[in-house]
């Protein structure tokens, strides 16, 4: 099974991420390929290959419709902005900042991530731990950019595995309209040693840039010491977790339509 690598890696020092990486360590190969990642969190902080995003460039070139199919956008928007902070406030509680970003400009890949620092609370009872990621991954045609969509979906629909590191679940998969050129959401719950996390992501196509955001989250009973006990969590289910998904991907949507500066020349 192939799929887009649209999540950004967790190490320290990540390469960049491959047109088809190997399933993460953490999760089960079911999972379609992508940059690895840890259950929880998403994407570390300081990782040497990443570069700070403020309105990334990347040289993008006709295909071989020539005009008819010619590239929209040559850059993507400041991704970290692209989130209103009333929205961050709303959906990631406590968000730790600065936010984790980078760009991998070889792929075209930009994005930002947010999660939580809910942990170390002695006296809270329920440590409630929530994520955003959003992703923007630029295609020289829109040709192109609807095949990285398709494969995406495809993958979406397959996401289903058991192995002996736990288990990996899409469901609630469904087309969307109203949004982009073309639109998915699906939700992933994630069941491993490191816990449960569901994510429910939205994919959209805007000619040739896929934008992707995620969010995701678990609830769980505090050790005592302030730190969630993960033999407890309750992973983010698919009716919490779309509405702010569509949330999120409007926004994004919203900041790459209305770049100006980011649309290729004519």
């Amino acid at each position: 099974m192939s799929q887009p690598t649209f999540l950004p890696p967790d190490d320290e020092t990540p390469p960049e991420p491959p047109s088809a990486a190997p399933a993460p360590a953490e999760q089960p190969p079911a999972e379609p390929p992508r940059p690895r990642r840890k259950l929880w969190p998403l994407a570390g902080a300081g990782a040497a290959a990443l570069v700070a995003i403020g309105g990334v460039t990347w040289a993008i070139v006709g295909g071989s419709d020539g005009k008819k199919d010619k590239a929209t956008y040559a850059s993507a928007p400041s991704l970290c902005s692209a989130v209103p902070q009333d929205t961050l406030d709303r959906l990631v509680p406590g968000a730790a900042q600065p936010p984790t970003s980078g760009t991998y400009p070889s792929q075209r890949y930009t994005y930002c991530d947010w999660r939580s620092s809910n942990d170390n609370q002695p006296h809270v009872k329920r440590i409630i731990e929530r994520g955003v990621l959003v992703a923007v991954r630029l295609h020289a045609t829109e040709a192109a950019a609807k095949a990285d969509f398709d494969t995406a979906w495809q993958g979406a629909l397959q996401t289903n595995g058991t192995t002996s590191l736990g288990t990996l679940r899409s469901d609630a998969t469904t087309r969307l309209g109203g949004i982009g050129d073309q639109a998915f959401f699906t939700h992933r719950t994630a069941v491993s040693g490191l816990g449960k996390l569901g994510t429910a992501e939205e994919t959209v196509r805007v000619r040739n840039a896929i934008v992707i955001v995620a969010y995701r989250g678990r609830d769980s009973n505090s050790d005592g010491f302030g730190y969630a006990d993960e033999s407890t969590s309750i992973p983010l289910d698919a009716a919490s977790g779309r509405p702010p998904a569509d949330t999120l991907a409007h926004q994004v949507v919203t900041a790459l339509t209305s770049c100006t500066t980011c649309r290729a020349r004519s």
